[in-house]
């Protein structure tokens, strides 16, 4: 049991040092990072990363994630470029960035992060096989609920009920834009935006 304390321990020194120095490298990195840390650590697009930053400091980051091992490059049956992560890394990077940039449920970075997810939506989903691919990370977006307020979870669901619609898994989508529609119309009223982008899906 020592010995596996110790590997894990080790594990996290070595994991949380890596991602130290990739940003000391560049601090563009950083937010990307965090980007990769709370969504699904399979088969991540890197199409998400050049929205929310740009197509040089994505491609760069994926390039240096791969020197040190910490991820694996690979495409998705619509051929586009994705990457994974182990998935004992993955929590290790984000308690690292939780620590490191005491993210709480105000904090800026999330809601670029979901401003990033809720632009790329809207402009490169229209189909479900790209709708199905985002599943799994919004998905895993949502269970970040420590350091996610009401309105970034409201605004996740929406979007994961819009994925939901476009695969056709229709009941769940029903469940989270009906949800969502409830929250937008109490607290942005019924001739807001969001109220009646919400109102569209359903």
């Amino acid at each position: 049991l020592q010995n596996v304390s110790n590997y894990a321990h080790t594990r996290d020194d070595i994991v949380s040092l890596s991602i130290q120095n990739l940003i000391s490298k560049n601090p563009e990195y950083e937010n990307l990072i965090l980007f990769i840390s709370m969504v699904d650590s399979q088969n991540i697009p890197k199409n998400l990363l050049v929205k929310h930053a740009n197509n040089t400091v994505a491609t760069n980051l994926l390039r240096d994630l791969q020197k040190v091992a910490l991820i694996s490059m690979d495409k998705n049956n619509l051929g586009d470029v994705t990457f994974s992560l182990h998935r004992a890394i993955q929590p290790i990077m984000l308690r690292y960035l939780i620590h490191k940039l005491q993210l709480n449920s105000d904090s800026s970075q999330i809601e670029d992060i979901i401003n990033t997810i809720e632009s790329y939506i809207s402009t490169e989903i229209s189909n479900g096989s790209l709708a199905k691919s985002l599943i799994v990370h919004l998905e895993s977006l949502l269970k970040n609920k420590t350091i996610l307020n009401e309105l970034m979870l409201i605004r996740i669901q929406k979007e994961l009920g819009n994925c939901y619609r476009l695969v056709g898994q229709y009941e769940d989508a029903a469940k989270l834009l009906t949800k969502s529609l409830e929250f937008y119309t109490q607290y942005k009223g019924k001739n807001n935006i969001e109220t009646a982008k919400v109102q569209e899906y359903l």
